[in-house]
């Protein structure tokens, strides 16, 4: 009897643990990153190459050569497909829709090439022009249930991660990515622990981040203007 007491007490306490379960434990680290002046066509290339959907966009602090820096935006493919790279030439705004929409309506080729030109356009922009200047962010130590309804709230896909810098440096700096489906792995790691399928989930909420999209958020590799987050 005591024994099984003990079981269900251990059980109780996982399901307690589980439900105040840290982003830290669920965060893709060091993930891919962008800064404003990154080309945009750059930018496309690598969230296809990195099977992710979108990426903080992050500017260094004055003499830190370290690679990471400030939050100052998000680019995602919603960002890429549908906003005005610059709303004072009318020529880009829907680049990717209105004239692609109408050649396959009415299969009139000429639009078709007037919706590469556009492309070619919005792509030889920046970054910075098309980013949205996100100011919403998690750090570490926030439950993952908390992000899960920021996500909500704010209809986002992913939320950046942000520390303290090191060395006793003032502000914060990019540490890792938090995407939906990290919150889906950890309702889905609290659920079968509650039915009592201990084990049963194999990889599900293995630490370190699970990833975006079945392939994983992207992480950083050194590039001329795709960068590192991390202290």
């Amino acid at each position: 009897m005591a024994t099984e007491v003990a079981v269900e007490d251990l059980r109780s306490r996982s399901r307690e643990t589980r439900l105040v379960d840290t982003v830290e434990q669920y965060m893709t680290r060091d993930p891919i990153c962008f800064r404003r002046d990154t080309p945009l066509e750059e930018a496309l290339r690598a969230l296809i190459e990195h099977k992710i959907s979108g990426a903080p966009v992050v500017e260094s602090y004055e003499g830190d050569e370290s690679g990471s820096g400030r939050l100052v935006g998000v680019i995602s493919e919603e960002d890429l497909l549908w906003k005005e790279v610059d709303a004072t030439d009318k020529e880009l705004e829907s680049a990717f829709r209105a004239p692609y929409l109408w050649s396959m309506m009415t299969s009139d080729t000429s639009m078709l090439e007037t919706y590469e030109d556009q492309a070619l356009k919005v792509l030889s922009q920046t970054v910075g022009l098309s980013m949205s200047e996100q100011s919403i962010s998690v750090t570490p130590d926030t439950p993952v249930k908390d992000v899960a309804t920021i996500m909500l709230d704010a209809k986002i896909k992913r939320l950046p991660v942000v520390a303290p810098r090191g060395g006793g440096k003032p502000g914060v700096t990019v540490v890792g990515v938090i995407s939906r489906n990290d919150v889906l792995r950890h309702v889905l790691r609290v659920l079968t622990e509650r039915g009592g399928r201990e084990g049963g989930a194999g990889g599900v909420g293995k630490e370190g981040g699970g990833g975006e999209e079945g392939g994983g958020e992207g992480r950083g590799k050194a590039q001329t203007s795709v960068v590192k987050g991390g202290a």
